[in-house]
């Protein structure tokens, strides 16, 4: 996941140079300014990934977190279970 994202967002960065150099070669002000915002565009673009990437980031680990914590308390349920039933398995029963 992560090499993924930070592939997505390296790529919008690099078409970002590339729309940006393009600009400071164009040969007319008409191409500079479509250059121009292509480079803003894909820039805005990498921005909004690293963000995205960040939040999801972010997410992840609280899940993950909370997945734990939901399994240790499972475990621990299910071990006190097992206390519980082998306490009660050693019990004899009353005599008449």
């Amino acid at each position: 996941f992560n090499d993924a994202s930070q592939q997505q967002q390296e790529r919008a960065e690099d078409r970002a140079r590339t729309a940006q150099d393009q600009a400071s070669r164009a040969s007319s002000d008409e191409e500079r300014i479509k250059a121009q915002a292509t480079a803003d565009a894909w820039r805005e673009i990498a921005e909004q990934l690293s963000r995205d990437n960040e939040q999801l980031k972010q997410q992840l680990e609280e899940t993950i977190r909370l997945s734990q914590v939901y399994a240790r308390k499972r475990i621990d349920s299910e071990a006190e279970q097992s206390k519980v039933q082998g306490r009660v398995q050693s019990l004899k029963p009353p005599e008449d």
